[in-house]
């Protein structure tokens, strides 16, 4: 019975964990102890360690080291690696050598977050929880094939202390990360006072060097740029079509400029600047290259809309027709244009982190900000659609002549908000466009550009008006101003003491028209003078009042 007993016992042993596990749930992991790798001294060739020098906790020793190399003291920056894997003569020399390679590489690789990197001397509460107690890793940076990980280790010295510095893996791997990010012995011979002012996050020979690619690389773009042009020239000329030469004509001031900026944002590579400092000229060299393409787009709209005009107006003799194809021709210009700029504008405005969030916040709420933006935008989306219906509907075109708000003038120019009406003594009347499709207006070359002019006399009932009608014919016979079609001499109403006179003629257009009432005016005044008796009197007659009598006063008319 015992020895049953004790089978059963030795049988029921392994089924006691998952027991246990199935009744209470599996218990959690123990968690892996932080114990500091304990060794004698560390670096003791680099000397006494500063007083400034703080390596009780990860950032201490991540942004000492920084702040060290920021100011160009890398003997002290040297104090931060964990360099015992050297020999001690050499940790003073090679390890201010390490030091400003690690920081060249970590400048173009890794940008660290100062809340990323835990402030505990156990170095617990931020950082990669799969790490050991003892280390904190702050990034990877792609070396070869792989990632090489850049971490900072605990080590507990002899005397008790703890200390924070990067890890032996870590500063192993600085010259390969030197060799495939760093300048080469460029960088290791340049004097440390280069590396102690900075500019923001650039330092002071970065800065030189991109002063000098600035004017060189502007230089090299103008160098460059004729060769380009004189090869798309020659291209175009070989072609019957127009619009290719117009463009190889516009193409060298935006190409230089994109060019240009392109050379520059090809030198700033080779400087392995700092990752916001690439970030910002990369921006810039961006920003510069699509201003110059949206250069390029607006000088081939205006082209392609010149070209599209001499072809819809070929063979086209109706002047008026002709102005109605301008008009459209404008619009649709502008329209295009405009849509060049807000894509430009859209395009370099992307480039920055904050407008992208405003864009995906306002794409998220796009019902309310669809309101918002119609109420706001109501009058300038009101005219965009007044300028296409206008396009569409031509109640004015370019060059039409037109009464608006009592000023005769023409039509000079269409855009998206206004009209600009060329009044006769050259003074602008700038109109809103919506005004044309909202308020009544006069235009004297709608459908015709001729126009019928009167002007009004009064004379005495005296008045020869066969003789008159016989001096309009004269006049308009010597006149090149009268284009034939019409003119009258017509008694128009009776006063007491004058006739109502009314000449009408007609001219072929505005202009001529306006000239030719002046010149009407003049000469049939100048008859009327000399006719004596035909200008108003006022006659009295009564007792004593001798017949015949003269006029004494002019009648009011």
């Amino acid at each position: 019975m015992p020895k049953r007993v004790a089978l059963w016992l030795v049988l029921a042993v392994p089924l006691v964990g998952p027991l246990a596990g199935w009744q209470g749930g599996a218990s959690p992991p123990v968690p892996r102890p932080a114990v500091a790798k304990p060794i004698e001294a560390l670096n003791v060739g680099l000397g006494a360690v500063p007083a400034d020098v703080k390596r009780d906790s990860p950032r201490e020793t991540v942004f000492g080291y920084l702040d060290a190399c920021r100011a160009g003291r890398f003997d002290q920056a040297a104090h931060y690696l964990f360099l015992n894997n050297l020999e001690t003569s050499d940790q003073k020399r090679v390890g201010r050598l390490l030091a400003r390679r690690f920081k060249f590489a970590l400048d173009q690789t890794l940008w660290v977050d100062r809340d990323a990197v835990s402030d505990d001397p156990g170095g617990q509460g931020v950082g990669d929880d799969e790490m050991p107690g003892d280390q904190d890793q702050l990034g990877t940076i792609p070396l070869g094939a792989g990632q090489q990980s850049v971490r900072v280790q605990r080590f507990q010295l002899s005397d008790g202390a703890r200390v924070w510095v990067f890890a032996p893996n870590t500063v192993s791997a600085i010259d390969a990360l030197y060799e495939t990010y760093g300048i080469g012995w460029f960088g290791d011979h340049l004097p440390a006072w280069l590396f102690s002012f900075r500019v923001w996050e650039l330092l002071l020979w970065q800065l030189l060097a991109l002063l000098l690619f600035l004017p060189a690389a502007y230089v090299a773009g103008r160098l460059i740029t004729p060769l380009i042009a004189r090869g798309v020239s020659a291209g175009a000329e070989r072609t019957r079509a127009v619009w290719d030469d117009e463009l190889a004509r516009i193409l060298p001031r935006p190409l230089r400029l994109f060019l240009s900026a392109a050379l520059f944002g090809v030198g700033s590579q080779t400087l392995h600047l700092s990752v916001p400092a690439q970030e910002l000229v990369t921006i810039g060299v961006r920003t510069a290259m699509l201003i110059g393409l949206g250069m390029f787009g607006q000088g081939a709209v205006r082209v392609v809309a010149r070209e599209l005009e001499r072809h819809l107006v070929k063979g086209v003799t109706d002047p008026l027709r002709r102005q109605g194809v301008a008009t459209q021709v404008s619009v649709l210009q502008r329209i295009v244009g405009g849509g060049v700029v807000l894509l430009l504008v859209s395009l370099i405005l992307s480039q920055f982190q904050v407008v992208r969030t405003v864009g995906l916040s306002l794409l998220a709420s796009a019902g309310i900000a669809g309101i918002a933006i119609g109420f706001a935008a109501q009058r300038s989306v009101a005219n965009l659609f007044a300028g296409i219906q206008i396009m569409l509907t031509q109640p004015i075109r370019i060059n039409d002549v037109v009464i608006v708000e009592g000023e005769w003038g023409n039509i000079e120019e269409i855009t998206f908000t206004h009209v600009v009406v060329k009044i006769w003594d050259l003074r602008r009347l700038v109109v809103p466009i919506a005004y044309f499709l909202e308020k009544p207006f006069q235009n004297w070359t709608r459908y015709s550009p001729d126009l019928l002019g009167t002007i009004y006399f009064y004379t005495d009932h005296s008045i020869d008006l066969d003789g008159m009608r016989k001096e309009l014919d004269r006049i308009l016979a010597e006149s090149d101003l009268w284009d034939g079609k019409a003119k009258s001499i017509l008694v128009t109403g009776i006063k007491d003491h004058v006739v109502e006179v009314r000449a009408l003629i007609s001219a072929a257009d505005s202009s001529k028209q306006w000239s030719l009432r002046c010149l009407v005016r003049e000469k049939l005044l100048q008859w009327l003078q000399a006719q004596g008796q035909a200008l108003p009197r006022l006659r009295l007659d009564g007792p004593g009042a001798p017949a015949g009598s003269a006029a004494v006063a002019r009648p009011p008319l």
